[in-house]
Order: C-alpha cells, then sequence, then structure tokens
C-alpha cells in the first residue's frame, strides 16, 4: 500500500506544481501515469520491503529490482541521445549516469557477493521488464 501512496503523491506533486508553473496537465496524461504508479508501487514498495529478508532468492529479487528503473531510463536516455533529430532528454551524460547507478544500487545493497551475481541478473530481466512497460505506456499516449 505504502508504494501505490508514494506513486500517487509523487504524481499529485508533478501536476500539481506543472500546473502552477502554468504548464496545463491532460487527464489522459494523469490517468496513464496513475495507472502506471498503481501497477509499479507495490512492485517497488515490495521490493524496498525484501530488501532484508532471509531467503537469499528475495533479496536477490528485491536487490536486482531497486536499479531497474534507472536502467531502463538510462537506455532511454541514451536512445535519445543517439537520434540527431532529437532535441530531447536528458543527455548522453545523464543516461550513462543513471546506468551506472541502476548498476551500483544492487552493488551497495547486497549482502554477499554471491546476492550480487544474482541480483545483477535480476537487474537486467527488471531493466526489460521496465523498457516494456515503457513502450505500452508510450502506445496509451498515442491513443
Amino acid at each position: 500500500m505504502a508504494g501505490v501512496l508514494s506513486q500517487l503523491g509523487l504524481l499529485a506533486g508533478y501536476y500539481v506544481t506543472a500546473e502552477l508553473r502554468g504548464y496545463p496537465a491532460g487527464l489522459g496524461a494523469v490517468v496513464i501515469w496513475a495507472v502506471a504508479g498503481v501497477v509499479a508501487g507495490p512492485v517497488y514498495g515490495a521490493a524496498g520491503a525484501l530488501l532484508r529478508a532471509d531467503r537469499r532468492i528475495l533479496r536477490a529479487v528485491a536487490t536486482g529490482l531497486t536499479g531497474s528503473a534507472w536502467g531502463a531510463d538510462g537506455l532511454r536516455f541514451l536512445w535519445l541521445a543517439s537520434d540527431a533529430q532529437s532535441n530531447s532528454g536528458p543527455g548522453a551524460t545523464a543516461g550513462w549516469s543513471f546506468l551506472l547507478i541502476s548498476v551500483l544500487l544492487p552493488v551497495a545493497l547486497a549482502r554477499s557477493a554471491r546476492d550480487r551475481v544474482y541480483a545483477l541478473l535480476v537487474l537486467i530481466a527488471g531493466v526489460g521488464a521496465v523498457a516494456v512497460a515503457s513502450l505500452v505506456i508510450d502506445q496509451a499516449f498515442m491513443l
């Protein structure tokens, strides 16, 4: 529940701030990101709660998931930076920085070398899952 509430709180804060600065927020965008938050919030909330689980597999999954959103965003930023026609995205430096953070998070949070290996394998799968979810969100904006 905390994961959902934190995501919806972030969403509300973002769009209230955008409105106050004069950038209109479309209802469709709010709904799309609210649905994404309701799905992602519990996943990342559970990952945070399971970081100190006794079972190695639970710790590895939780630890690997911590960096997955960072990794997917890093790949997206690098992709946007490589497109000469695009003037969007924060650039290649941000992309590489996000990728570095995505790897350092599981490495720093894992308890042992074996946990780090498992967590990095989960990170790869998690980045793929987040990248697919990002494509679904992009398609939702095209409707």
